[in-house]
């Protein structure tokens, strides 16, 4: 079993993986901005990511790092450059960051980046794989992008291993922003005017997630590639509402109302990017991983949306 230490720890994804890492029999360090009670593994405090901090502690006899850190949000809205925000933590510091563990002998640098590298939509039936152009459109995608391309280049110059893995959207049990909206929408019972769209969508359950992570710590076929992570279904907006409908017993009222006249709509409104949200495709394709890794997502998305659905009710109509 490997020495890990992960970044992160205490976000969505980190809360669930670091005790899939422990009971898999992984010794477990975190670097943490501060120290929780409920973390059941070893904590090292590390400075902020933006701040360039010294690694020494938290890489003594690691074999394997875990990077899920990352600024989603830039938190300055008066910032003069958006992407100089997302860079400076999500590229630059993890460009430090695997430098120095490379020069602390680490084996593997398993790195979180997203499907927005790829870019934001997909043309329905044409999924992304890992040989898709890489077309970021945001800040936080092209600051992801930039993070890979540094860890490629390290990866070539020294001994480091590197294992790229780009989820679309993550669900699951303590979801936030966006599908939270969507749960509360839905559980509501508001008539909502989505009874139209056909797009195809890829998202990916927190445990599949967690699995795969799991998976590339330590395979042997994983070193130095780039994954694609996502569920094996793919769902229209119309079908997911339904989907989590069913699961809380709830009617869901989709009006009919054509897709044109919405983007539209959103257009006036200057808020195109809620076209590509709502309306666009975005299928991702999970080959690779599962023909070279033999990896399999443990939980169907229906399963998912269940998990997902028991949560929210207990947490927010108890």
């Amino acid at each position: 079993m490997s020495k890990i230490l992960v970044t992160g720890a205490t976000g969505f994804v980190g809360k669930r993986l670091v005790p899939e890492l422990i009971a898999a029999g992984h010794q477990v360090r975190c670097a943490v901005s501060r120290k929780v009670d409920w973390l059941p593994a070893e904590q090292v405090i590390v400075d902020k990511l933006e701040d360039d901090p010294d690694w020494s502690e938290a890489l003594s006899e690691i074999d394997v790092v875990i990077h899920l850190a990352a600024r989603v949000h830039v938190m300055k809205e008066k910032s003069t450059s958006v992407l100089d925000d997302y860079c400076k933590v999500n590229s630059i510091a993890t460009r430090n960051f695997a430098q120095q563990a490379a020069k602390h002998q680490v084996k593997r640098f398993l790195f979180l980046s997203s499907i927005k590298v790829n870019g934001e939509y997909t043309v329905k039936g044409s999924p992304f794989t890992e040989e898709s152009i890489t077309q970021p459109e945001d800040p936080y995608g092209i600051s992801k992008l930039y993070a890979e391309q540094y860890l490629q280049e390290i990866s070539q110059n020294t001994a480091l291993e590197v294992v790229i893995i780009r989820p679309p959207l993550v669900y699951g049990p303590e979801v936030k922003a966006n599908f939270l909206k969507m749960l509360d929408l839905v559980g509501k019972g508001l008539p909502l005017p989505f009874g139209k769209v056909e797009n195809s969508r890829n998202l990916v359950y927190i445990g599949n997630l967690v699995s795969a992570l799991c998976t590339v710590v330590t395979h042997p076929n994983a070193a130095n590639q780039t994954y694609l992570v996502a569920d094996d279904d793919s769902l229209s907006l119309t079908q997911l509402m339904r989907l989590i409908g069913d699961e809380m017993n709830v009617k869901v009222r989709l009006l009919p109302i054509p897709v044109r006249l919405m983007e539209r709509l959103f257009k006036l409104l200057g808020r195109n990017n809620m076209n590509t949200r709502l309306f666009g495709s975005l299928e991702v394709s999970n080959s690779k991983i599962k023909s070279q890794l033999a990896w399999v997502p443990p939980v169907n998305s229906t399963e998912g949306l269940r998990e997902t659905v028991k949560w929210y009710q207990c947490e927010f109509n108890s």
